[in-house]
Parts: structure tokens; sequence; C-alpha cells
């Protein structure tokens, strides 16, 4: 069967779904409509997918076409420039066509000219239901605004959608409240990138240099955090922030080493900088460089508190770390339990969770659950297997 991803801007996820397709013998391609080039561009790109343990290499076809509209406007819809996406995809003949919000219009132009699927992947729970948390502690009260409108533009995208794919169970429910049935939970796997700059070409980014620590050998529990004074989630990030800066005073013999943000990234970098024990490590774009810090560390902390941040938990799945996080993934992820996640209410219990990994016994067995849950929930044979489920539903054969 031939699938064809249209680019919804997740690297992990879509990079991770494409892989796994790939072991049922179907030809997948990437579409990447692209407003900067002139021609058309193919590549591959070789990602690891698996576990950490038990992984394998698969190479995804990459297809850049050039097109004049903004992607992800309505002009990609009503404003038919792009020859070289028509040309180019009744070259292929795909049997599905799978986007996100940002690729919509143009997929479904395509979809229905082919007359073929369009598979909708909502990736992020709808902002109305994050509206509390964007006004309580981001103080953007544009939301009160934007949350209703982008939500009608998320069930008018599922309705006119031959199905929708969500990450969540929350997400999942909310559609069918609607009374949109055509709708199912598929958890996505965890991707690596081969190549060293292969993440960072993804994102559009210029490989920087991290402040690398060397940390090999030292006492350390690991967070990922996107803190950045120009997104709108910054001061929702602070407070995970403040959680591990809670409960690095508290154990101050303990390092925490926090990957996706540097200190020049705070509006108030003297709360944080004269506390020894917390390193900013900044972004990391080398996948084997970050292999190595969650190798090292003696666990995962992941103090979340907006719904939708699917990488910090499951690349810490993957990874077969064991984890400590609030009480936020309980809602929306399923069969998460202490066997595999060690859920705190605060950071005193956070800090005697930590204190627990010393113990190799305790750690090893969450780490042994975090291994189990990732392979019945994130394996790439489960995300294939539920793909293939909603292929057979849309009447599409698989597995060619």
């Amino acid at each position: 069967m031939k699938v064809v991803y249209f680019d919804f801007g997740e690297a992990r996820i879509l990079y991770g779904s494409a892989a796994s397709m790939i072991l049922g013998s179907n030809e997948v391609y990437i579409i990447r409509p692209n407003n900067k080039i002139q021609k058309v561009i193919k590549k591959r790109v070789e990602v690891v997918i698996g576990n950490s343990k038990k992984n394998e290499i698969n190479s995804v076809e990459i297809i850049e076409i050039p097109v004049k509209f903004r992607v992800g406007s309505l002009a990609s819809y009503v404003y038919n420039d792009s020859f070289a996406l028509e040309d180019v995809l009744v070259k292929i003949k795909p049997h599905v066509i799978i986007t996100g919000s940002n690729n919509w219009f143009l997929a479904k132009k395509i979809s229905k000219n082919l007359k073929i699927p369009l598979i909708f992947w909502d990736i992020v729970v709808p902002s109305l239901f994050k509206l509390s948390i964007f006004i309580k502690d981001a103080k953007i009260y544009s939301r009160l605004f934007t949350a209703p409108i982008g939500f009608i533009h998320t069930m008018f995208i599922g309705i006119f959608s031959d199905y929708i794919i969500t990450n969540d169970i929350f997400t999942e429910s909310i559609f069918k409240k609607m009374k949109i049935k055509t709708v199912r939970t598929v958890l996505p796997t965890y991707t690596k990138f081969v190549e060293e700059n292969a993440y960072a070409e993804f994102l559009d980014q210029k490989k920087e240099d991290s402040n690398y620590l060397d940390i090999s050998t030292k006492n350390y529990v690991m967070s990922l955090m996107t803190i950045d004074k120009s997104i709108p989630t910054y001061r929702i990030e602070l407070k995970s922030l403040d959680f591990l800066k809670e409960v690095a005073i508290k154990l101050p013999d303990m390092n925490f080493v926090i990957v996706g943000a540097s200190i020049l990234d705070l509006d108030e970098p003297d709360n944080y900088i004269n506390i020894k024990n917390i390193h900013f490590l900044g972004k990391i774009y080398d996948d084997l460089q970050l292999s190595q810090i969650y190798k090292n560390a003696k666990c995962v902390l992941c103090p979340l508190y907006v719904p939708g941040f699917m990488n910090r938990l499951f690349e810490a799945f993957f990874y077969g770390k064991a984890i400590i996080a609030t009480l936020l993934p309980k809602k929306y992820y399923p069969g998460l339990s202490s066997k595999n996640i060690l859920f705190v209410n605060g950071s005193d219990e956070a800090a005697e969770k930590i204190e627990q990994m010393n113990d190799s016994e305790i750690r090893k067995r969450i780490e042994n659950g975090a291994i189990e849950y990732y392979n019945n929930y994130f394996s790439p044979e489960k995300h294939k297997g539920d793909m293939n489920e909603i292929f057979t539903y849309l009447g599409v054969n698989y597995d060619k």
C-alpha cells in the first residue's frame, strides 16, 4: 500500500509513524510543501525505531514540493498553483493521505481529486480545554477569543475528514461528544535521527553547540523543558522549572540537568543561576548526544502542567528510564500505573521518590515497567497494527 504523509510539524511523531508503516512493507512518502524552493527535491532520512534495547534503522523518503501560497493557509485549497504537487502525487498514486491541521486544506483538495481517504492527525488537546491554564498561569487573555475559534476550526476539519487520529484518550472523547465517531487514539512511536544534523534540518534550525557538561560520571536527574520568552507557554514552563527548583533545593547533593533551555532563555535568570546543582544544557539536536544524556541519568523528572506535551513522556519511555511525573498524564494516556511511572503530588514527594532511585533494585523495577509500557503502547508494531485497523475500516488494502 502507498501512504502519503503531509508534513504536520512533529518530527518524532511523523517519522516514527512513517517508519513503522514501512515495517509492514508499505511504500511511504512524506510530502513537505515548501514556499522557499523552486523545484521538487527528493531525499531520504534514516531513523531508528523500536526501543532503546532493541531497534532497527529505516529509511524514509521525503519529497519537498515548491508552492507559492503560505503553507497552512486557506489559499492552499482555493489557489491552484502547485502543479508539481499534483504531478508527484498522480505518479505515486497513494491509497491514503495523512495530515495535520497545517496542510489540511491542501491535503483535502488532493484527496478529493484522487478520490482517496483523508486522515486528520490531531496531535494536541484543543486549546479550549486548556483555556484555564493559559488564562491563570500564562496570562494570555487573547485565548478567550482564539480558543473557541480554534475549537470550531478543529471540529470543522474533523467533520470533513474521513477519519481522525488523536494522541490521547481525552481528545478522542471530545470528538465523540461532538458526535464524530470516526476517531481513535493511536499513540505515536518514538524515533531517533541517525544523521547528526537531521533533526535540526527538519526544524529549519541551525545546529547550536549546547552548553555541554561532562555529566557522564555525575549523579543527576534529567528534565526536558522548552523555555523560551517568545512562546505562549513560557510562564507555564516556568511553573515546571520552579517545581524542579524546589526539588533541587531539597536535594543539594543531586544534580538536575535541563535539556531544551539555557539560562539565557529566562527573563529572571538570577532566580536560578545561584542554585549550583541545576545545569541548563540548552537545545540539543544531536540524537547521539541526547541518547547519552538519557543513558547516564538516574531518572527523568517530568513536571507536566500543559496537556499535549507528548514527547517528554514517550521519549523517556523509549529510553527505558524511571519516570517521576506530576499527575496530569493520568488523564490523557491509557494504562499508566505505579508499575511503570511514579506520580507525585508535589516537590516533597518528588524529592522522596528521587531518593528512592538510589536503590538500584527499585530503580530497575520502574525502568523495566517503563520498557514494558513502551512496548505495549508505543511500539512500532502496536502503532502499525492500529493504523492498519483504521485502513481496513476505510476500505484500504494494507501491506502490499
